[in-house]
């Protein structure tokens, strides 16, 4: 009798996938698990430079249009440069160094490759587009996902326009994730919508909990707020600040819970 496999994506994304050379993994970095395990329709990613908050979504893309069958996903940045440096620095360098899902994705009549479109082997296609402003050059498109990064550069008029591509989706997923450059943004009108996620750590010495700040910074890394005791980033789990779960399942992951 034979039985059934279950995977999480994170679990494809650490079996499949290669990242600089390196078979990735989320050991060092438990707090993206849930983001890609979750399941939430609207993921907000409220992050610091240099989090792996693009290499993310890039991981995601592709696990999705591996399981997936005719999975359509939409890529938004705010300029042409933008989306063009996540698909060849991002997404492309993911997918041409993992053998197996290279071979899955990219062998069959149904590949097609352009600079704005990208087809898979097993019907799942990405669309490259980019606005900042205007959303006409992402009218008329169906898709599944929408992939938006860097929204702390697009304006927000834009955003329900383009959501109107996953009318017709049975999965509707949107992520949206950008860096605030003032408390007067985008991310910031929407974190207040959101369920407002931190990653906490527990004080293995106290027993305190501490949701990292500035205060948390030591000469060697992260300290406990209440003992000044070194605290472990990988023992973190994610808990809500808000009292109202709301729209979007809000993630902030700033760059001092990098190990």
């Amino acid at each position: 009798m034979s039985s059934v496999l279950e995977f999480t994506k994170s679990d494809l994304v650490e079996e499949l996938l290669i990242l600089d050379g390196k078979k990735f993994s989320l050991d060092n970095y438990p707090f993206f698990r849930e983001i890609y395990n979750g399941g939430h329709q609207n993921i907000l990613l409220k992050t610091g430079r240099q989090v792996s908050k693009s290499t993310t979504i890039a991981n995601l893309i592709l696990v999705e249009s591996s399981m997936i069958p005719y999975f359509k996903t939409m890529f938004i940045a705010p300029t042409e440069s933008q989306s063009l440096y996540f698909y060849y620095a991002r997404l492309k360098q993911s997918l041409m160094t993992a053998d197996s899902m290279r071979k899955h994705l990219l062998s069959g009549p149904k590949v097609k490759n352009s600079v704005s479109v990208k087809h898979f082997a097993n019907g799942a296609h990405i669309v490259f587009r980019y606005a900042t402003d205007n959303p006409d050059r992402a009218r008329g498109f169906t898709a599944d996902r929408l992939c938006y990064d860097e929204i702390q550069d697009m304006h927000e008029s834009i955003f329900p326009v383009i959501n109107e591509c996953t009318t017709m989706s049975e999965y509707g997923y949107k992520i949206y994730a950008g860096t605030p450059k003032s408390v007067e943004n985008i991310i910031e009108v929407y974190w207040q919508d959101s369920s407002q996620n931190e990653w906490v750590i527990k004080c293995s010495h106290c027993n305190h909990y501490n949701v990292p700040s500035v205060d948390n910074i030591g000469t060697t890394g992260l300290i406990c707020k209440k003992c000044g005791q070194s605290l472990n980033t990988r023992n973190g789990q994610w808990m809500s600040m808000s009292n109202n779960h709301k729209y979007f399942e809000g993630f902030h992951i700033p760059q001092i819970i990098l190990p």
